[in-house]
């Protein structure tokens, strides 16, 4: 009789420990996607307010969009007083990918980041998203553009 109870024992004991082990696994995965989506809104903000920043220095700078430089320098301040520091993606800290036309003064700028969810539901998504893929060899799936219109 009391093999019989200690292999019961036993037998919950692993049942306990394997439903233990699947429940943290669930939480572990969903606590992964949550963080992934918390970038995601991350990205968004930072493009936003980048794009806002871009257009703002072109209102001061005689209608020109800042330099490449100017832009991909994670951290710097070259965006002041409009931005204190230019971000950067909050996985990689590498900077945005932001590409203006090739002249003295820019006209035109395109800003691009790679979004972990595209959910097309979203209004800060819809008319931003890349579905064919956008920016340097089709790597990210959303972005802003911008272009100057000669005053009359």
């Amino acid at each position: 009789m009391k093999a019989v109870v200690n292999s019961l024992v036993f037998k919950f004991l692993v049942i306990g420990v394997l439903v233990a082990g699947f429940v943290i696994v669930g939480w572990y995965g969903l606590y992964r996607q949550q963080r992934q989506f918390s970038f995601d809104a991350v990205r968004k903000d930072d493009i936003q307010r980048l794009n806002h920043a871009i257009n703002y220095y072109a209102d001061e700078h005689d209608d020109c969009f800042p330099p490449e430089r100017i832009v991909e320098q994670c951290g710097a301040g070259e965006l002041q007083p409009w931005m204190r520091e230019v971000p950067c993606d909050p996985v990689t800290g590498k900077p945005y990918d932001y590409e203006v036309d090739n002249s003295y003064c820019p006209k035109s700028f395109k800003l691009y980041a790679k979004l972990n969810r595209l959910d097309l539901e979203s209004p800060e998504v819809r008319g931003y998203a890349c579905l064919e893929g956008c920016g340097t060899n089709n790597q990210y799936n959303f972005g802003v553009t911008g272009r100057l219109t000669p005053h009359e």
